[in-house]
């Protein structure tokens, strides 16, 4: 699933569309991990999924021909965001990594969130190395899980 922020129906603030989308992927893991419950007490297997987080500049609008044109962006911030979702599968369960850029993007908002340094990480189709995060939730009692 690809999804973005701060486009449509106009442009949000880096710091504020950074802010939904992090908030975004810490409700679809809670979403995630209550369906796993349910799915366990089942016997069934459970669901891992990866979210990638990344903030930049890119191209949005409709790609395709006059009968199958979809909305969509593209452009190295959609890269990079894939290849980031990528490295959650060194977690061995369903998480959030998120990129440095979003990290600086949100400025003061940061405090609002629960961040652990997974260190730098070379992706491909990058040549320089990125700092990536990943996003954890804050347990009842505010502290980071």
């Amino acid at each position: 699933m690809l999804t973005f922020f701060g486009i449509l129906p106009s442009p949000l603030p880096a710091d504020e569309s950074s802010r939904q989308a992090c908030q975004a992927a810490l409700e679809m893991l809670d979403v995630l991990e209550r369906l796993n419950a349910i799915r366990k007490k089942r016997g069934e297997p459970i669901l891992l999924t990866g979210i990638g987080v990344s903030t930049g500049t890119l191209t949005a609008g409709g790609l395709g021909t006059v009968d199958r044109l979809n909305y969509t962006i593209i452009g190295d911030t959609v890269n990079t965001t894939q290849r980031i979702q990528q490295v959650t599968a060194s977690f061995g369960e369903s998480g959030i990594v998120v990129s440095e850029n979003t990290l600086k993007s949100l400025g003061d908002l940061r405090n609002n969130f629960n961040f652990e340094p997974i260190g730098e990480h070379i992706l491909r189709g990058k040549e320089e190395s990125l700092w990536l995060y990943r996003l954890r939730p804050f347990d009842h009692n505010g502290k980071g899980v």
